[in-house]
C-alpha cells in the first residue's frame, strides 16, 4: 500500500493520481524482485551447505582450513568443495571445483557434483578413477553447456595424490619455495572419453597446499584483476599462519583490495605438522 498526504485540501488531482500509480507500481515490482531474490539466494545457499560439513575431519599430522564464503549481492553457488573420510579412516579426500554458472540451478548442479564424487570415492584411493567417473555420471545429466572443473585430492599420512580436472593449480608452499600443482585434462562434462592420470606429492613437515576457486583471482578493483601471482605471494608471504586463519587472511586481502566481491569463493589449506 502506497499512501500520501497532504495538509491542503483537494491538493491532489488526477494527474497527481497517475503519477503515484506510476509509482506505486514500479516500487511493488522493485520489492517483489527483492524479495525472489532473498528466495533464490537462500536456496542457492542451502543447497551448496546442504551436502558440505562445517568442519573438515581430522587427519592426525595435519592443521586444515576451510572457507567459503558467498558473493554479496549474486545468488551465486556453484563452487564445489568439501573434504570426507576414505580409506577405513585413514585417508582424507578433499575436493575444490566449479560448476560454470549462477543461481539456483548452478547450486543444483554443484550439489550433484559434489554427491556423485564423494559416492564414487567410497571403493577407490585413485583420483584419476573417481573423477573418470564421475564424469561418466554426470555426462547426461549437466545441460549442453555446463561443465565442472574440479581438484580431488586423497590426503595421506605423508603425501597426496591428486587429479586436477580443469580447474585452477593449487599451491604448494615448502619453505620460501611456491609452486604450482600440474593439471590433468579437461573439465568434467566435456568429453566422453576423457581419460585423467594423477601425481603424488610428498609432503615435508611445514609444507602447505593451498587450494581455491575463481572468486578470489577474479576480484577486480578498476578494471583490475587479484590474479593468480598477487594470491601467490600473498599465500607465500603468510604460510606460517594457522590454516584456519589463513584462509579468513586470504579473503580478507582479496576484499580489501577490491573492495569486495562478486563472485562465491573458497579456500582450503593443508598443512603437514609432523
Amino acid at each position: 500500500m502506497l499512501t500520501v498526504g497532504h495538509e491542503e485540501p483537494g491538493r491532489f488531482g488526477e494527474d497527481d493520481l497517475e503519477l503515484l500509480v506510476k509509482l506505486a507500481r514500479s516500487s511493488a515490482a522493485a520489492i517483489a524482485n527483492a524479495i525472489d531474490f532473498q528466495r533464490e539466494r537462500r536456496i542457492a545457499r542451502a543447497l551448496t551447505l546442504g551436502f558440505v560439513p562445517e568442519s573438515l575431519p581430522n587427519l592426525p599430522g595435519y592443521e586444515t582450513g576451510l572457507l567459503y564464503a558467498p558473493a554479496a549481492n549474486e545468488a551465486t553457488g556453484g563452487d564445489v568443495y568439501g573434504a570426507w573420510p576414505v580409506g577405513g579412516g585413514e585417508c582424507v579426500a578433499v575436493l575444490v571445483g566449479d560448476v560454470a554458472g549462477k543461481g539456483v540451478e548452478t547450486a543444483a548442479l554443484s550439489a550433484m557434483v559434489r554427491f556423485f564424487v564423494e559416492a564414487r570415492s567410497w571403493d577407490s584411493l585413485c583420483p584419476a578413477v573417481i573423477l573418470e567417473q564421475a564424469n561418466s555420471m554426470l555426462l547426461g545429466r549437466l545441460p549442453r553447456d555446463a561443465f565442472v572443473t574440479a581438484f580431488l585430492g586423497i590426503l595421506t599420512s605423508d603425501s597426496l595424490r591428486y587429479t586436477n580436472a580443469g580447474h585452477l593449480p593449487p599451491l604448494h608452499v615448502r619453505g620460501d619455495e611456491v609452486s604450482t600443482l600440474e593439471s590433468h585434462g579437461l573439465p568434467l562434462g566435456v568429453l566422453e572419453s576423457q581419460t585423467y592420470t594423477s601425481s603424488d606429492l610428498e609432503l615435508a613437515p611445514g609444507d602447505l597446499v593451498f587450494a581455491h576457486t575463481d572468486g578470489l583471482i577474479e576480484a577486480r578493483r578498476a578494471g583490475e584483476m587479484y590474479g593468480a601471482e598477487r594470491l601467490a605471494r600473498f599465500v607465500a608471504g603468510a604460510a606460517g599462519t594457522p590454516p584456519k586463519e589463513l584462509v579468513r587472511a586470504v579473503h580478507d586481502e582479496v576484499t580489501g583490495w577490491a573492495d569486495g566481491i562478486s563472485d562465491d569463493a573458497v579456500a582450503l589449506a593443508l598443512r603437514r605438522t609432523a
